[in-house]
Formats: C-alpha cells, sequence, structure tokens
C-alpha cells in the first residue's frame, strides 16, 4: 500500500497537478498541457474513483470564469440528467463514444447527439446553448472528453428534475439508466 501511495505522489509531482479529492485534480501551470502522461494518470486513477468518474482542470479553482476540463468516465457512469442555468456547455470527445441525451422538461426525449472521436464518423463535438435537461449514455468502456463551461461552480446552478433519480440511489439509478438505454434505441430506430 505504501509503495501505492509513493507512486501516485510521484505522478501527481511529475504532471504538477493539486488533488481536490480523489476525482478532481487541478494543474497548477500557467501553461496548462496535456498529453499521453496525463490521460494515462486518469486511467489508472478512475480505478478507485467512487463514482467512476475523474477529471484534470485546466482552470486554477471553481470560482474561475472559465472552466476546462479532461473528464474520464467509466461506462458504468450515472450522469443524472440536469441542466445548468446562465451557462453553456460544450464536449470535444477524445477517446470513446457516447449518446448525450437531451430531454424536454417532462423527461422525454428531444434529442440524441450520437458521439464519437473524430475517427468514428460520428459528431465529435457539441456545445448546449440553452439550459435543456441532458445526461450521458456511454457506449464504450471509457469516455474521455474536453468539457468547456463558464463558472463559477456552484451547485444551485444546474437544476436535477424529480423525473430522474439521485445518484446515490444504485439501484434506481441502475433501473433508469437500463430504460433510457431501450428508450434510446427506439427513438434512434424511428429517426432511420
Amino acid at each position: 500500500m505504501l509503495k501505492a501511495e509513493a507512486t501516485f505522489c510521484e505522478v501527481v509531482n511529475v504532471l504538477n497537478l493539486r488533488k481536490h479529492n480523489d476525482e478532481v485534480f487541478y494543474a497548477e501551470e500557467d501553461v496548462v498541457k496535456i498529453g499521453k502522461e496525463e490521460l494515462d494518470f486518469l486511467r489508472e486513477k478512475i480505478k478507485s474513483a467512487p463514482n467512476k468518474r475523474v477529471r484534470i482542470c485546466a482552470h486554477s479553482s471553481p470560482d474561475d470564469s472559465v472552466h476546462e476540463m479532461i473528464i474520464m468516465l467509466d461506462k458504468n457512469s450515472y450522469i443524472r440528467p440536469h441542466k445548468h442555468l446562465g451557462k453553456t456547455e460544450s464536449f470535444h470527445i477524445i477517446e470513446g463514444s457516447a449518446d448525450i441525451i437531451i430531454f424536454d422538461d417532462k423527461g422525454k426525449i428531444a434529442e440524441i447527439v450520437q458521439m464519437g472521436d473524430s475517427k468514428s464518423g460520428k459528431k465529435f463535438y457539441y456545445r448546449l446553448n440553452k439550459p435543456l435537461f441532458h445526461t450521458l449514455l456511454i457506449n464504450s468502456e471509457y469516455l474521455m472528453l474536453h468539457e468547456t463551461t463558464n463558472g463559477p461552480f456552484k451547485k444551485g446552478d444546474s437544476e436535477m428534475p424529480e423525473w430522474a433519480p439521485d445518484a446515490n440511489d444504485k439501484e434506481a439509478a441502475g433501473k433508469y439508466v437500463e430504460g433510457l438505454m431501450k428508450e434510446a434505441k427506439k427513438f434512434l430506430a424511428k429517426k432511420k
């Protein structure tokens, strides 16, 4: 155990990251550079991440006006549907594939953006300009993405709908995702 902890400290020092918690790390440089070493760091950290997601923040604090993050999500991550009040959000897929599900206010699927990296033939970038409920269904084992949104980060800036279970209720969240996957397949089949 001590050896693993020592290795972790060395990696964090090599990357010059400040650990906020087991899932969030802040870059500590004036010029932030992300490459293979940083992506490998995220691949290692996701194995023990409580919510099956990890990120490196290129911004220095939750109070910054622009938030840029490299995020890795496990296929089993549950992102509760939500909408951001007074914010925009964009994703650029680095590795993997996912469906962005856009909902109406009652929880019915309004749109699905099928996404993958630039070699997949799918859309690799999206931007959400309005406060619409949305979530991710991850299709690959892992999803690596670059997300940009405006700050500062305040929990009250995101609205969670009553029709989607809380992430802490693992059983309900699992059933919800299972049902959503079936709905998404039907929705996409109708679009063809």
